[in-house]
């Protein structure tokens, strides 16, 4: 299966793992560590950080191997469905905290990257 919506996919997810190791780590690891919070609290947090950013890995190299390699649709079903899954735990997340989602870039970039898996696994 080759289809441009499936690299689009693999290129915006690709963006996002630069973004958020190397600016993200920039400007919210670095800070978030140096605060005076609870040891557990901050090594959780930073924990939770490095597993954001494997699951961008994860999307990005499903959704290029999907692109490539025929017959492997799967692969961007399972990296569509996990974006998918991920704008729902965010909006949640949005709603239990009563924060808007204009806060969350999470919800816009993954909105995007389902969007053009299901664009690509459709066409």
């Amino acid at each position: 299966m080759e289809s441009i919506w499936l690299w689009a996919a693999g290129l915006v997810t690709s963006v996002g793992v630069f973004v958020h190791v190397v600016l993200g780590g920039k400007m919210f690891v670095r800070p978030f560590l140096a605060n005076d919070i609870p040891n557990e609290h901050k090594w959780m947090a930073y924990l939770v950080w490095h597993v954001a950013s494997v699951a961008f890995v994860f999307m990005t190299v499903g959704f290029i191997a999907a692109a490539t390699l025929p017959g492997r649709a799967d692969y961007a079903v399972i990296a569509t469905a996990f974006a998918g899954f991920l704008v729902v735990t965010a909006l949640m997340v949005c709603w239990k905290s009563g924060l808007s989602p204009r806060n969350f870039p999470a919800i816009p970039l993954f909105s995007v990257v389902t969007t053009l898996g299901l664009i690509g696994l459709l066409t």
